[in-house]
């Protein structure tokens, strides 16, 4: 299959600089992207290409005041008073490789942990038709940039990736992110619409070279 990703390295930079440039306008106030936020989001591409910044860095800054309280299921945002007592889960999960380590490990209900079972959490989501909180997203991210790292995979092409046995599935990466003021009434954000690599939807048709454009209210990225 035909990919315009040349590299797993350009979608998961491509998923996350999408993931930062709406926390970038979140934390500002702004309503809609604008020159400001393409400008932020291919700043943040460069400086990942260059290693002068690492993936999971927005939950050290702006993802925290997107996040639900630490006394609420991760999955579904509930306090412990609506849903009762959390349960740790796996965001990698134990049967596919997951490891026992705080990276890994989150703090959701009986409910959602039952129902999402060993499945990755983006393709739980993805049946659910939603978005996962952003809180889920960075850590998810993060944990696969950690792991293509360390067994050498950022340079690999995506048809080589779906021959691999992974404790994620790089399909359901997202790519689009709804306009800032389509979130900001509603948090954790998991109203975003979450689409397979394949789905021509979420292909960004724009033959500029700078592989970005605002469309349908959404930033899309090339792939």
């Amino acid at each position: 299959m035909a990919h315009k990703y040349q590299t797993f390295a350009d979608l998961l930079y491509a998923s996350y600089s999408g993931l930062q440039t709406f926390g970038f306008a979140f934390a500002r106030g702004k309503q809609r992207y604008d020159r400001e936020c393409y400008a932020f989001r291919e700043s943040v591409i460069k400086r990942l290409k260059a290693v002068e910044m690492k993936i999971g860095d927005l939950y050290q800054n702006i993802i925290r005041q997107m996040t639900s309280p630490h006394d609420a299921c991760w999955y579904c945002g509930r306090s412990v008073s609506v849903c009762g007592s959390l349960t740790a889960d796996h965001i990698f999960p134990h049967m596919k490789g997951g490891e026992n380590v705080s990276d890994n490990l989150i703090m959701v209900c009986r409910s959602c942990n039952s129902s999402k079972g060993a499945k990755d959490p983006l393709v739980w989501y993805h049946e659910r038709g939603e978005f996962p909180p952003m809180r889920v997203l960075v850590h998810y991210l993060k944990l696969v940039n950690q792991y293509a790292v360390e067994n050498g995979l950022l340079n690999h092409s995506l048809d080589e990736l779906s021959g691999m046995d992974l404790p994620f599935d790089f399909h359901y990466l997202p790519r689009s992110y709804q306009q800032p003021e389509d979130a900001n009434a509603a948090l954790p954000i998991r109203s975003f619409q979450l689409q397979r690599l394949e789905s021509k939807e979420d292909t960004c048709r724009n033959s500029a070279a700078d592989g970005c454009r605002i469309e349908h209210g959404r930033i899309n990225l090339n792939e």
